[in-house]
């Protein structure tokens, strides 16, 4: 999968550099397709797990085939010391500390592993898994596609902090009720996902949820540094962060997984305020225009939260799919009415994702 992903990593950065969403999105359903198609038959005809490495080497295989025929880009046999030079200065820095982070994150599971038996890793990893596609996954969709236009934008700074302070505000106000639903409805949607031997899990999927907060937000700052060539800032900070995240592993694993888990939950809140601070200082994005911006969400969601939460504890138990959509509903219904500036651009953007007749 390295050496594959590696002879991808140009055609993508050119499509990505070019703003060409769609065709990255039309390769990645077509080979993640084909590739889902045959780990379901190796899995059927007694391949067991090998049928996961099928389907990861196949789909990426294809998307180099795919990949190659769009781009028509094909690599020459000629290495200029130049622009290694002139692109490893930058890149380089994004490189090391995206390592870094990589090497940390991983460390997670050897801790958990170490001081906790098989079974609470594997309810941990469960959780971190589920919650990873709400604050890490549906985000960083967003962010790939705005980087390019960050980088566009680097000259002109009143324009890149707006545009930066507009996918904080629609990011957060995608993700916010999402993530109170979840915390509000989290065992009813374990045992529906996995089943009721996979319950333990839930304390752990809420506590990161909490994180889930920061973390949906924190690469829309990084990326905004990244854009305005600070990437040497990033890399030097990141030893902090990281850092941070394991002194915090490392003390709370000594007192029980729960509060391994709430370690994790204040690194992301430690590595959001990094990047808002790295932002403000390289960016000019202020953190009273961050928390203005990010208030009248915050206010919204945890109202409905607490509410929701009095009513299904006090008064009534209520299904959890009627939970999610009670409180989605009026969490549109009261951003419409209080007309909340997020809710309004996210409108705007609708339309113009929506294709011309």
């Amino acid at each position: 999968m390295i050496i594959l992903n590696g002879i991808l990593s140009v055609q993508i950065a050119k499509l990505q550099k070019d703003i060409q969403f769609k065709s990255l999105a039309a390769v990645n359903i077509v080979s993640y397709g084909l590739g889902a198609i045959l780990g379901i038959i190796m899995a059927f005809t007694g391949y067991g797990v090998w049928s996961l490495v099928g389907l990861n080497l196949f789909s990426t295989f294809t998307k180099i085939i795919i990949f190659y025929i769009i781009t028509r880009w094909h690599p020459s046999l000629v290495f200029s010391c130049e622009s290694f030079k002139r692109l490893f200065s930058f890149g380089g820095y994004l490189l090391c500390a995206n390592l870094l982070q990589t090497g940390c994150q991983n460390a997670q599971g050897l801790i958990i592993g170490k001081q906790f038996s098989a079974g609470q890793l594997g309810f941990y990893t469960q959780a971190d898994k589920l919650n990873a596609v709400t604050s890490d996954s549906l985000p960083r969709i967003i962010i790939q596609v705005m980087y390019p236009i960050y980088s566009q934008l680097q000259d002109q700074r009143e324009k890149l902090v707006n545009t930066v302070l507009m996918n904080l505000r629609v990011v957060a106000f995608i993700i916010f009720p999402l993530l109170s639903c979840l915390i509000l409805t989290a065992e009813p949607i374990i045992a529906f996902l996995y089943g009721e031997k996979w319950l333990p899990a839930a304390p752990f999927f809420q506590i990161l949820c909490v994180g889930g907060i920061c973390t949906c937000l924190t690469n829309i700052n990084y990326y905004a540094v990244a854009a305005v060539g600070q990437s040497k800032a990033l890399f030097w900070w990141s030893f902090y962060k990281w850092g941070v995240l394991l002194a915090l592993l490392i003390g709370t694993s000594f007192i029980s997984m729960k509060a391994l888990v709430w370690g994790i939950t204040i690194s992301h809140f430690n590595i959001f305020m990094v990047n808002a601070l790295l932002s403000r200082k390289y960016v000019g994005i202020g953190l009273r225009k961050v928390a203005q911006s990010l208030l009248p969400i915050i206010l919204l969601s945890t109202s409905l939260f607490i509410g929701i939460h009095l009513i299904e504890s006090i008064i009534v138990s209520i299904n959890w799919i009627i939970t999610i959509i009670f409180f989605l509903f009026l969490y549109f219904a009261l951003s419409y009415i209080l007309r909340i500036q997020a809710f309004c651009e996210m409108k705007e953007l609708l339309k113009r994702l929506k294709p011309e007749k």
